[in-house]
């Protein structure tokens, strides 16, 4: 599924007649997956973009409230798993608060989602000189044989510098065995927190 078509869905949405609240018809992505968006106000719109499962029974579950918009595709499926960037809010250096990027895992038909962020990115950056406070966030996330292709932005500071970050992309592939390692272990050591806007419980690890 490309962000471009999910885009697309916004954009219907947003200018889908006057009302002050709308919200769309599952639109499906593959398998039991696919998504809702939802307007809200009329001078002032608003949209959000929920993920969600629909079971066998016709039965549809939001998976998680905010899916993020990123240059290429913004999640992969295969078979009853799905990952995909997602939003959390989160407060920022500059004292505002809005979603953050993170890397949401689901397996159907009942999860429950988690962020898998560290331990995906762990993966890549262990045996570097670089850690988690390099990154700055998602282009894209691409299926291959069997693995995914993750596209993401990391950044250092300049030699001789104090303050100024060259950013550059990073390429990481990453089985679907290893996502369900990384699932597993979060499912068992992991902690249960909620998304603040939202109140979407979730497991995270430490």
């Amino acid at each position: 599924m490309k962000t471009q078509i999910i885009i697309y869905g916004l954009a219907a949405s947003l200018f889908a007649g006057c009302e002050s609240e709308t919200t769309s018809d599952f639109n499906s992505v593959e398998g039991n997956f696919g998504y809702v968006t939802h307007a809200r106000g009329f001078t002032d719109r608003s949209l959000t973009e929920g993920f969600c499962y629909r079971d066998a029974t016709g039965k549809t579950t939001v998976v998680w409230p905010y899916l993020q918009m990123v240059w290429g595709n913004n999640l992969v499926v295969s078979n009853d798993t799905a990952v995909f960037v997602g939003g959390v809010a989160s407060l920022f250096t500059d004292g505002n608060e809005r979603l953050k990027m993170r890397l949401i895992a689901f397996k159907g038909p009942v999860g429950p989602p988690m962020d898998i962020t560290d331990q995906v990115l762990m993966k890549y950056y262990n045996g570097t000189d670089m850690s988690l406070t390099n990154w700055s966030g998602y282009n894209s996330l691409d299926k291959t044989n069997g693995s995914i292709l993750i596209t993401f932005g990391s950044a250092k500071i300049r030699p001789g510098s104090k303050n100024i970050w060259d950013g550059f992309d990073c390429f990481q592939t990453i089985s679907w065995n290893e996502i369900d390692a990384i699932m597993q272990d979060v499912k068992q050591n992991g902690k249960l927190k909620m998304e603040k806007w939202s109140g979407t419980e979730y497991l995270q690890k430490d």
